[in-house]
């Protein structure tokens, strides 16, 4: 069987900025009609559900034996080869279904959800409280005392590694850079890695995170009987402390902290989303700094990228207790829910 598919251009242009994607993106149709013959599926393309795409992958509506079904397939790499493993740790429960795995060709056959039904547009404490709900699900699942093991042998990493990767790699990036930004703020980063790397991890705290966690990538799950279920999709697993999951909401929709006071703000949806989440308000903005941190410095590095870095420093340093520049207004910021 072959089909006649297109490729939307906006992946298509991501994807040849690299050899490797290039080459990906060259055997994508093949793939597509590789794992439609493999689990009997017809494309269900319609005005209500189109070809979408992510930054690395592409996703077609579906029906096969089970039903309507979503088709994802994605650039190999880390977080997209343990998706399947995170997903059927969840098994349904504040997730999407999954429904098949195709670890060799990175694809996944997914429970269709409502595309256009996300936590983008309902209002914030609606918006906590659906979060909460699906960081209290997705921690509630029973991780085994070794990890979980993806398909290929390997596991999802654990985030007390990469705290101390972070020790060795941001003191050096940020040398790199020429000290883009006052050390204090690297220090309060390397500081929360010391503490909670491998030698301060708490194992028994350790869930599979969601670390891709915002409002985007929260969708409706259609109950024509019950009302409307809000479950996540694309996670980025990591096994570590459920707080580490909080960044994402932090970093979007950041034009509703306003211009007044936009620090308190800050401060208090953190607060919220911790509150509905169940989670630990300090920790979670310990790590939440971290992570701002260290997307500042990524960004630095590249050229184009200064508003997304300007905005990882505005919250990094907001978190940190000193704001870096106490005249910046979100609602100029970069939001990169914006980008989708």
């Amino acid at each position: 069987m072959s089909i006649s598919l297109t490729i939307p251009p906006g992946l298509i242009e991501r994807m040849r900025r690299s050899a490797e994607g290039s080459r990906w993106i060259t055997s994508l149709p093949g793939l597509v009609d590789e794992c439609l013959q493999q689990w009997d599926l017809n494309l269900d393309l319609s005005p209500a559900f189109p070809v979408l795409h992510g930054y690395g992958g592409l996703v077609l509506p579906v029906t096969g034996p089970a039903g309507p079904a979503v088709l994802k397939i994605s650039l190999p790499g880390e977080e997209t080869l343990s998706e399947g493993a995170a997903l059927r740790q969840w098994a349904g429960k504040g997730a999407v279904r999954l429904l098949e795995d195709d670890h060799s060709r990175c694809a996944l056959l997914l429970e269709r959800l409502l595309p256009d039904e996300t936590l983008w547009d309902v209002p914030l404490p609606e918006a906590a409280a659906a979060w909460g709900s699906i960081v209290r699900l997705l921690s509630s699942a029973p991780l085994p005392l070794a990890g979980i093991r993806t398909d290929d042998g390997g596991r999802i990493p654990r985030l007390s590694d990469m705290a101390e990767r972070w020790c060795d790699e941001l003191p050096q990036d940020w040398l790199d850079l020429g000290r883009p930004f006052p050390a204090w703020l690297l220090h309060a980063a390397l500081e929360v890695c010391q503490s909670h790397g491998t030698v301060g991890r708490r194992e028994d705290h350790d869930v599979v995170v969601h670390q891709d966690l915002h409002f985007k990538n929260i969708l409706s799950r259609p109950h024509p009987e019950q009302g409307r279920e809000w479950v996540a999709i694309d996670p980025q697993a990591v096994l570590g402390p459920a707080e580490f999951s909080l960044p994402p909401v932090l970093r979007n929709r950041i034009a509703e902290y306003g211009s007044r006071n936009p620090t308190a703000a800050l401060t208090a949806r953190l607060e919220d989303f911790c509150l509905a989440g169940g989670l630990d308000p300090d920790l979670a903005r310990q790590w939440s700094v971290v992570s701002f941190v260290d997307d500042a410095l990524w960004f630095a590095a590249r050229r184009g990228h200064e508003a997304e870095a300007e905005r990882s420093l505005w919250l990094a340093s907001a978190l940190a207790g000193k704001v870096l520049d106490d005249t910046v207004d979100p609602t100029r910021l970069h939001d990169p829910g914006l980008d989708d």
